[in-house]
């Protein structure tokens, strides 16, 4: 399933590449970030890799009803983070200058893993609330990513992406979902 998701067109477009990662590490990890923070941030622990292996190994017997939901959740969410927020899809923009000269000749903001987590997370527990949400997403798209400047102009939201505490975890989503 890792790898099939890891070829996913808007997963790819995400991360600014046009395949999977050669080592499969880091886009592996983000996808395992996604189901673990989604299902498990409240048992946040680090580090990092000991709480995704735990997730792993929750999912190891999975059926495939299971982790066909599951590839469907992801890929349904990409679809729309990736709609919603197009090349900026979980990259701190803040400090990008608003000039179009000067932005065409930097180089495009990294992605942040922790603003992955909270926009994926949150994205996907709005897709889960009714049927009609991901339609009501789509018209707000002005709305929404004019949020996500303020959000990301806000320096204690900022200083939060460089926290790996189990209290930011959480917060970064709630913040994403207001």
């Amino acid at each position: 399933m890792l790898d099939r998701l890891a070829r996913n067109p808007d997963f790819l477009q995400i991360q600014g590449r046009g395949e999977p990662d050669a080592d499969k590490e880091l886009d592996r990890e983000l996808i395992l970030r996604f189901f673990a923070m989604k299902r498990s941030r409240q048992e946040f622990a680090t580090p990092m890799w000991k709480f995704l292996n735990a997730e792993m190994k929750d999912y190891r017997d999975a059926d495939d009803s299971q982790l066909a939901k599951l590839e469907e959740m992801f890929c349904r969410t990409a679809a729309l983070v990736w709609l919603l927020f197009g090349p900026d899809a979980c990259r701190d923009t803040s400090q990008s200058s608003s000039s179009k000269a000067a932005s065409s000749s930097k180089k495009q903001p990294s992605l942040d893993p922790h603003l992955w987590d909270a926009v994926m997370v949150a994205v996907s527990e709005e897709l889960q609330l009714d049927s009609k949400r991901e339609k009501e997403l789509k018209y707000a798209k002005d709305q929404i990513q004019l949020a996500m400047k303020q959000l990301l102009g806000n320096k204690d939201f900022r200083d939060s992406l460089n926290s790996r505490s189990k209290k930011w975890a959480v917060q970064r989503v709630l913040l994403v979902q207001r």
